[in-house]
């Protein structure tokens, strides 16, 4: 069967975008409250969330270039932590 991107599909992807960046998914920074950061990568990018109490302040993520792409995983990992310290500073 062909795939058919629907206006049920729109609708729903639009629902999706709009629960996860807004409260209660997203809360406010707490400066008493510690941080965590969570980052990952993959063969195209790279993707890093800040953290209090387990629960989002924001989200992040960005594209490989062609020359990173061919990196190892641990030098693309080193990189998303690298990425996530200078973006949420």
């Amino acid at each position: 069967m062909p795939w058919n991107w629907t206006h049920e599909c729109d609708q729903a992807l639009k629902k999706v975008k709009n629960e996860i960046s807004e409260a209660p998914v997203l809360v406010y920074y707490d400066c008493e409250i510690d941080l965590a950061l969570q980052v990952d990568s993959s063969k195209d990018g790279i993707c890093a969330i800040l953290l209090q109490n387990g629960k989002p302040i924001e989200y992040a993520s960005r594209a490989l270039t062609p020359y990173r792409c061919n990196w190892a995983k641990i030098e693309k990992e080193t990189l998303a932590v690298l990425f996530c310290l200078e973006r949420f500073h």
